[in-house]
C-alpha cells in the first residue's frame, strides 16, 4: 500500500502507518495479531531508507487500548478498572493518536523517520472488557 500511494505523493510527503501497542507486549492467546502488527513496524523503518531520496517521511503510530471499538462504550466501572492499567491513569482517546499523526504529517517533522512512536500513555497491561 505504501509503494502504490508513494508514486502519487509529492517529494517531501508524509507516511503514517498505525500499528498497535500489542507489540511491546506479550497477550496470551493473540500471538497472530501484534505479529502482523510488529510487521508494521519494521516495514515503517525499512520504508523510511527505501522513500528517503524523494524525501519522504515513514513513520509509525502505536497507541495502546483506545476507546473506539469495543472500548467505547464501556460502563463507569469497566472504565475504572481499565484506566488503572495506565500509568498516566485513563485509557487513551483518539484524540491522543490524532495529536501524533498531526505532528508527524508537519513540517515540525521534517527530520522524524523511521521511527515507531508508542502513544500508551504507560499502558501496563491488556485492558478487557466485561
Amino acid at each position: 500500500m505504501m509503494q502504490a500511494v508513494a508514486g502519487d505523493l509529492a517529494d517531501g510527503g508524509r507516511i503514517v502507518n498505525t500499528s498497535s501497542g500489542v507489540t511491546a507486549t506479550a497477550i496470551p492467546g493473540i500471538g497472530l495479531y501484534p505479529g502482523a502488527e510488529a510487521f508494521i513496524d519494521q516495514i515503517t523503518k525499512v520504508a523510511a531508507f527505501e522513500f528517503a531520496a524523494r524525501p519522504i517521511t515513514v513513520n509509525a503510530v502505536n497507541p495502546g487500548s483506545t476507546a473506539t471499538g469495543p472500548f467505547a462504550d464501556m460502563s463507569e466501572q469497566q472504565l475504572t478498572q481499565a484506566n488503572s492499567a495506565f500509568a498516566l491513569g485513563r485509557i487513551g482517546q483518539p484524540r491522543d493518536v490524532a495529536g501524533m499523526v498531526a505532528f508527524l504529517t508537519s513540517a515540525d517533522a521534517e527530520f522524524v523517520t523511521g521511527q515507531v512512536i508508542y502513544r500508551a500513555a504507560g499502558q501496563t497491561g491488556p485492558i478487557r472488557r466485561g
